[in-house]
């Protein structure tokens, strides 16, 4: 089991440095927008980021599981 959790970590952490968007943009972006806006900002920003980490962490969990 700490194997796989070893690999689903590893794998967050590739995707967060592989993304087209600049992490560091879309704070700043996050920052600089008015309260109305920050909240649609961050809900997003949570949003995708769930999606690309709930595909990775499944195709590590299959990857594992076929070894």
């Amino acid at each position: 089991m700490k194997k796989v959790t070893t690999l689903a970590l590893l794998g967050l952490l590739t995707l967060a440095m592989g993304q087209d968007v600049s992490v560091d943009q879309q704070i700043e972006n996050i920052k600089n927008a008015s309260a109305q806006d920050r909240v649609k900002l961050m809900n997003e920003f949570k949003q995708k980021w769930f999606q690309r980490i709930s595909k990775n962490v499944h195709k590590l969990l299959v990857k594992c599981k076929s070894r």
